[in-house]
């Protein structure tokens, strides 16, 4: 995010405006929900014989993850596998209860 640049001003209002405005732009320069990425359309697989199934989606953050939203489901939301998960730089790792397909979009930050 671009930083905040005050200017010089004649006004104590106009200073006030400025101070709002830089306390609104340092929070959300620290706010790591915005630091994300829109994965969309994934498809969850199914349990299978009353088994669990992973299913690994990768992102592109450049770290580990530090959570993740679903944003839209079809059927029913999954959620973080039990599977150790030791690449979070690379992967999230899903599974879900359903015997039905899902397919979802996760905002992953």
């Amino acid at each position: 995010m671009a930083r905040f640049n005050s200017q010089v001003q004649l006004s104590e209002d106009s200073d006030s405006l400025q101070r709002e405005v830089q306390r609104l732009s340092d929070f959300l320069d620290k706010c790591p929900l915005l630091d994300g990425e829109l994965i969309e359309d994934v498809s969850i697989r199914a349990r299978s014989g009353g088994i669990q199934q992973d299913t690994i989606v990768s992102h592109n953050l450049g770290r580990e993850y530090k959570g993740f939203i679903f944003v839209n489901s079809n059927n029913s939301y999954p959620f973080e596998s039990s599977t150790l998960n030791n690449q979070k730089s690379k992967r999230l790792i899903l599974t879900t209860l359903n015997s039905g397909a899902t397919t979802v979009s996760i905002w992953i930050f």
